[in-house]
């Protein structure tokens, strides 16, 4: 049959469009998968469209939204713009079958800013043509204006919208339509990304024309202001003047950040929008008592917002306030960590609907595979709840909740993960887990097949038929996808055919797990036509092997030590995988890098061998997987037998003596050979570096030597014909499904045609990849054979190169690489190091386009794909790079670095789950992998899981006890978990790396150990000279700035609710506008507070940097011409100390956030007062020291205290006694200063210590510190964080007295307890973060709180405690000074701060001058 040109496709609406035939295309992929384009900009152009409109397709290519707006169109028009001749003529069918002709005028030129002709590079997906791409397919299109194409083709139209998508071209469009944009308001639609980065320069052109920037929230249908922060992961932008915005809004399309405030507030709940719910097939299978009785009012409440967000009638605005509030509640009590709460799953699945309607897409994905990876989770569910999807609201329960609900979490995941299947490396990943589920909609069916399409698997029969019965579109086209002749399944017409089934035996000898279905022979076993006896002797992987796989009658596992047969002696190692029946070779292994770490004999154990051909119920084995770490000629000696029958053999072989006297690759070859076997090939080379040069960093990728390999051996392909047709058979699949050589498989189908009269060698050739094919050896052209003298000058150049590379002159290397390839383009070698010098250069599509070339050879290079997943990932096509990795590790199983930095990969974007069990899978390759321990405990700490993080910290410092700052990584763990158990051997390990000069520990935990401001100056250079040196490219290089005002710019993450937050949005506001220009560089999330509000009103500029690389940052400062940079995060989270690196600032000061000196030369000033910083201390500072006249922290003269003052039964306090407060985080409590804190408990009879609840490890064991100072741990009081700042602090004014700690003090939680009147014992430390709480009550007039010893500091704690009148006294003083003394004074902070800047200014042209 001929085969179609193309296929007419009804998607949403009943709109018709064109596209090419084929399934490996992108438009015709997804339109059959979605039924409409995957962009859900879509559904609210239907809206906004109205008939009398027209409208600019900029870029129209198959014209999905051209056919879309046209379908909506009476009297209006739309002009499509389409320069390239394929999607033009699809169109054109499009129009002609909509009979569209009276709506749209399809214009066959593309729009810059000149008039001219172009060289267009084309793509087999029209998508993704472009002016600017490379590529060997090209097309002379014509490009003109857009000011010109409307003055010829719609002169004094009005137009509506305009969509543009020109692929790169935009500006120039934009700078084209001049004349359009300036004259004319219609609502634009761009998109938001030019490759993985936010297209800035785009967004400000757009501006420059009066257009003000929004973003779609689909499940409202609604445009808001674009925040890149919230929107990132939008796919396009629109953008409008305030008269088309004011429309917008009057239709209820567009909704203000006003209208939003006003909505919050006056917006109301109807409850009996619930009743609509209940109307749902899922309600019914569900119970209200399935929450707990303490949150079950809450949880009604959410459900009632959720429900009335659903139903109720509300405004845009409105259902947007409901979302915010409904995501408020949610997030109190939903957690990530189900495993330990499965209780909180409903909390979770609203959080998820919440998620979604707000369009928070990488939140939402989180979310969902959280629920999905906690089976037991969902299996327990019976809450009420709300589906993340509408249409999972009338979608019927088949089976069971739990199936029903598996089946919408893991198709609401696999929609959101990726816009479409096509997008994806494991399209099936995921929809694997929900084949079989009778839920399945018919979107997702579509989905599966077409994954299975592109695969070239077989679509499931059930699936198929599922589709043809309940999916009405497009039915021709699906009969022929689905319901044509069977395809050719090789396994099936092998092994499954009208014969008698066959099965391929299989022997597993040290088959020992990297997971399930990890094994080279998996595909056979998921195929179900196979069956395999493993050995295994370690009694740990026993048991795994025969739990992963005890229900499948396939597999049998025996733990049998297999060899010689008799005694024997078995080393076990430190790591089961590298244990023997030979002893290992240490000095060997010593040689190499970390080969002994993993190959430790820590015991000897006699035992008794097995000969394989002694096993009597093994029976014919076609297939031998083996991998006993030496003794694999042993194993084939004594199975003699066995081996004649078989066919294949994959067994390890090493070409160094890694255990004594143990057989290498040339003995086992030559024994396999003399059995009848040809080796076929290596799986991959592994390497290692001698110590003790490494190649950049990686042990793993050694540099000449070879190890080991796994290598393949078959029946001698000479010799087939002495195989009977049931073993061609099995042959022809292993070839196929296991070693993956379809050359060999061809050739084994051919002598089964001759045999048998079969046509099964054609069939099998239709199923192969493209890049397959059969080729004349007599026209090979350029491909023929070098001769020997060109062979030995690609040798000697090769060498030549290598040796230009190896001493980092890539000029000459490249040159002689390029060379090579001109004389045989096909060369591995030229072709990867070309790849690997493109990747140092940081070109990184150079890089790939040279290792997708080196691939394509066929070598089976596991670095290759290494290298192919980095450049991938630096061009942020993640889940292609993920299959990249994958790819390497499949070929390499112990590639530690590919484990690694696919982990890494997962935690960038944001996947930490995922990040966690690939860490994990390193360590089961290389239990003592450093980075991969300290990955996984910085994963768990960054989750508040500091207590699983402890053990993860402690077998990274047995690994590696040098790793860096790997004793500080325990250390701060340990703290917040206040877990002191070695609290002194830390200190004391920390302290004197330090003093040597030795990467021990980060900045912050040093500060909560250390009293030494000289020890904190050499903790804090060895941390900056490591990751923070100075640039060699400096953006500013000395130019004089002529400003009418000083132009400051502060940067900071923390822009929001947060303690710098809070400190400083006085202050901004309180700058002389005459005298400074302020500028905000926010660094962090905009978390829609009242606070950042605050900070966007009060900068005369306000810049949201977050999603731009650092570089990038740095330059927009240099463009903004900034004559002071202050740095207000220093070393804290979020914070991006590069960006200064870059010197964009003439001066740039350290100020406020981080406690202490940076350490960095360019750094110019640090912002303090002679108490903090007294003036003999100025030597432990690489800055200069600028003092302010009172104290260097600022406060807020607007904040505010909530009026009431909630009871001492509210807040689980006794009504009397001392009530002794520290709100301090736990990191800064240590043994020394819990023991005075517990002598005063014992001393103060009745009292009580008031502390903050962070976590509950922490709790524990504070509690059971107290027990053990013989204090009753229920005087120790915990309180929880409340929402809203002025009522934590009204609680304040329940405690009698603060007690600080030391050496890291309050700072602004000092600050807090002092402006409610709460008096602060503080001991005066040595370092700036131990002396801040008496810098503060020095500025409040109250120095007597101060002491200068420990033994001062419970002195006076014990005095005030036991003294109630001189306590009420100085209670009374603290809030009667706050008139007097400077401490709340922000106005006069702010002036003393600007005298200071205009001093540093004058110190510079000074000094200049």
């Amino acid at each position: 049959m001929k085969k179609q040109e193309f296929w007419p496709l009804t998607i949403e609406n009943n709109v018709v469009v064109c596209v090419a035939a084929d399934v490996n295309l992108m438009t015709s992929y997804v339109l059959l998968e979605q039924e409409d384009w995957f962009e859900d900009e879509m559904d609210f152009i239907r809206t906004y469209i109205q008939p009398d409109m027209n409208c600019l397709d900029i870029g129209a290519n198959h014209g999905v939204y051209t056919l879309t707006i046209a379908k909506q169109l009476v009297q209006g028009r739309v002009w499509a713009f389409e320069p390239t001749s394929a999607p033009a003529k699809m169109l054109e069918r499009s129009i002609d079958i909509n009979r569209f002709a009276e709506k749209v005028t399809l214009l066959k030129r593309g729009l810059s800013d000149v008039a001219r002709q172009a060289e267009i590079s084309i793509s087999a997906n029209s998508e993704l043509n472009s002016l600017s791409a490379g590529g060997s397919d090209k097309e002379i299109i014509q490009l003109n204006t857009l000011d010109d194409s409307l003055a010829e083709y719609a002169p004094g139209v009005t137009i509506d919208f305009v969509k543009m998508d020109a692929e790169g071209e935009e500006i120039n469009v934009l700078k084209g339509g001049q004349r359009f944009f300036s004259a004319q308001s219609p609502l634009l639609m761009f998109e938001l990304k030019h490759g993985s980065s936010i297209n800035y320069g785009l967004i400000e052109a757009v501006k420059q024309n009066g257009f003000e920037i929004y973003c779609l929230i689909p499940a409202i249908n609604v445009l808001v202001e674009f925040d890149e922060n919230q929107h990132s992961d939008a796919l396009n932008l629109f953008a409008c003047k305030q008269d088309r915005a004011d429309i917008l809004r009057n239709r209820g399309l567009l909704v203000t950040r006003q209208q939003f405030a006003l909505a919050m507030a006056s917006v109301t709940i109807d409850p009996s929008s619930l009743n609509r719910l209940a109307q749902s097939d899922f309600f019914k299978s569900c119970s209200d008592s399935a929450i707990p009785a303490a949150q079950a009012e809450q949880y009604r409440h959410l459900l009632q917002i959720c429900a009335d967000f659903e139903w109720g009638n509300h405004s845009p605005a409105e259902k947007l306030g409901l979302l915010y509030l409904a995501k408020a509640i949610a997030e109190q009590y939903a957690t990530m960590d189900l495993a330990a709460e499965p209780g909180k799953a409903a909390w979770m699945m609203m959080l998820l609907f919440v998620q979604h309607r707000l369009g928070l897409r990488a939140a939402a994905i989180s979310s969902a595979a959280t629920l999905i990876l906690n089976t037991e989770a969902l299996n327990q569910f019976n809450a009420h709840f709300l589906p993340p999807l509408d249409a999972d609201l009338s979608r019927p329960v088949q089976t069971s909740l739990a199936h029903w609900l598996q089946c919408v979490l893991v198709e609401f995941y696999e929609a959101k993960r990726s816009f479409s299947s096509y997008f994806l490396a494991d399209p099936l990943s995921i929809l694997d887990l929900i084949k079989e589920n009778a839920n399945l909609s018919v979107g997702m069916a579509r989905r599966f097949a077409l994954a299975c399409m592109r695969l070239q698997k077989d679509v499931p029969e059930n699936i198929g038929n599922f589709i043809m019965r309940n999916n009405p579109n497009n039915q021709a086209v699906w009969k022929d996808l689905l319901g044509g002749t069977a395809a050719f399944n090789l396994i099936d017409d092998l092994l499954k055919n009208d014969r008698a089934p066959l099965t391929i035996n299989i022997a597993d000898i040290g088959a020992s797990s990297h997971g399930q279905l990890t094994e080279p022979y998996a595909p056979l076993m998921q195929a179900g036509v196979a069956s395999v006896v493993g050995f295994e002797p370690d009694p740990h992987a026993h048991k795994q092997l025969c739990d992963m796989y005890g229900e499948n009658a396939a597999y049998r596992y025996l733990p049998y030590f297999v060899g010689k047969g008799g005694d024997a002696t078995f080393y076990e190692t430190n790591w089961f995988m590298t244990g023997s029946l030979y002893k290992p070779n240490k000095p060997l292994l010593d040689a190499f890098f970390q080969l002994s770490d993993v190959v430790q004999c820590i015991a000897e154990h006699p035992v008794t061998t097995v000969r394989l051909d002694d096993i009597d119920d093994l029976g014919n084995v076609d297939l031998i997987k083996i991998d006993v770490q030496g003794g694999e000629l042993d194993v084939f000696m004594g199975g003699k037998q066995v081996l004649s029958k078989a066919l294949a053999i994959w067994t390890e072989v090493e070409f160094v003596e890694l255990y004594q006297g143990q057989p290498l690759f040339a003995e086992v070859d030559q024994f396999l050979r003399s059995q009848g076997f040809m080796f076929h090939c290596f799986t991959g080379i592994v390497p290692r570096s001698f110590k003790p040069l490494i190649l950049k960093d990686n042990p793993y990728a050694g540099i000449k030597q070879a190890i080991w390999s796994d290598a393949i051996y078959i029946r001698d392909f000479q010799k087939l014909h002495d195989l009977d047709t049931t073993q061609l058979r099995k042959l022809a699949v292993i070839l196929d499904s296991v070693v993956h050589s379809p050359d060999f498989c061809l050739m084994v189908l051919k002598e089964i045609d001759r045999r048998e009269n079969m046509q099964l060698a054609e069939a099998y050739l239709k199923t192969l990849p493209e890049h397959f094919g059969l080729i004349d050896a007599t026209a090979m052209d350029g491909n023929s054979p070098i001769s020997a003298a060109d062979a030995a000058t690609i040798h000697q150049k090769t060498l030549q190169a290598l040796e230009f590379q190896n001493a980092n002159n890539m000029l000459e290397a490249s040159r002689l690489f390029q060379e090579i390839l001109a004389m045989q383009p096909g060369n591995f070698s030229a072709l990867y190091s070309m790849a690997v010098i493109a990747s140092q250069n940081e070109a990184h599509g150079e890089a790939l386009q040279w290792i997708q070339r080196a691939i394509a050879t066929g070598q089976n290079y596991a670095p290759a794909y290494f290298v192919e997943a980095v450049e991938l990932q630096a061009l942020g096509r993640f889940d292609e790079s993920l299959a990249s990795y994958q790819r390497a590790i499949s070929i390499d199983p112990a590639y530690e670095s590919a484990m690694i930095n696919r982990s890494n990969l997962y935690y960038e974007t944001k996947q930490h789950i995922k990040a966690l069990e690939s860490f994990a899978e390193a360590i089961q390759v290389n239990p003592l992998s450093d980075k991969a321990l300290a990955g996984q405990g910085i994963i768990l700490t960054e989750m508040n899981r500091y207590e699983d993080a402890i053990p993860i910290f402690e077998r990274l410092l047995a690994a590696n006890p040098d790793f860096d700052y790997g004793r500080g990584l325990l250390f701060h763990a340990e703290q917040h978990c206040c877990d002191w158990k070695r609290f002194e051997e830390s200190r004391t390990l920390i302290e004197a790396g330090i003093k040597a000069g030795q990467r021990v520990c980060k900045t912050l935990p040093f500060m909560s150990l250390s009293n030494s401001p000289e020890d904190l100056l050499k903790c804090v250079t060895i941390f900056a000279d490591h990751l923070f040196p100075a640039k060699t490219k400096l953006l500013w290089q000395g130019e004089v700035y002529k400003h009418d005002k000083i132009r400051l710019a502060y940067i900071s993450p923390d822009f929001r609710e947060h303690p710098v937050g809070h400190l400083m949005a006085g202050i901004i506001e309180h700058h002389d506008k005459s005298k400074f220009e302020t500028i905000g560089i926010s660094l962090g999330i905009d978390d829609n507070s009242s606070l950042r509000s605050r900070f966007k009103n009060a900068f005369d500029q306000f810049i949201d940097v977050r999603t731009r690389k650092s570089w990038d940052i740095a330059e927009l400062i240099r463009s903004l011409e900034v004559d002071i940079l202050v740095d207000l995060a220093g070393y804290t989270a979020d914070s991006r100390t590069d960006v200064l690196a870059y010197r964009p600032a003439p001066i740039q000061v350290n100020f406020l956030g981080y406690p202490g000196s940076l350490g960095v030369s360019y750094m110019d000033y640090i912002l303090a007062d002679r108490v903090v910083i007294p003036e003999e201390h100025q030597a432990f500072y690489s800055e200069k020291v600028a003092y302010l006249p009172d104290a260097y922290l600022p406060t807020d003269c607007n904040l505010k205290i909530s009026e009431r003052t909630p009871t001492k039964a509210e807040m689980g306090l006794p009504e009397s006694g001392v009530v002794f407060c520290s709100f301090n985080h736990d990191y800064k409590i240590n043994p020394p200063m819990f023991d005075v804190w517990m002598r005063l408990l014992n001393k103060v009879p009745g009292s009580v210590l008031w502390l903050m609840k962070l976590n509950e490890p922490a709790q524990h064991n504070l509690r059971r510190e107290a027990a053990q100072r013989g204090i009753d741990p229920a005087r120790l009081i915990f309180a929880t964080r409340v929402p809203l700042v002025e009522d934590h602090l009204a609680r304040y004014r329940l405690a009698d007295m603060f007690l600080d700690t030391s050496p890291y003090n309050a700072h602004t939680t000092a600050s807090d307890c002092l402006r409610v009147g709460l008096p602060v014992v503080t001991y005066l430390g040595n370092t700036f973060s131990g002396r801040v709480a008496a810098s503060l009550l020095q500025a409040i007039g109250m120095p007597e709180l101060v002491a200068h010893s420990l033994e001062e500091y419970e002195a006076l704690a014990l005095s005030l405690a036991t003294d109630r009148d001189r306590l009420a006294e100085i209670k009374g003083r603290l809030l009667a000074n706050q008139a007097t003394y400077p401490l709340f004074k922000t106005d006069l902070f702010c002036k003393n701060l600007e005298q200071a800047f205009s001093g540093m200014l004058e110190q510079n042209r000074v000094a200049k001058s």
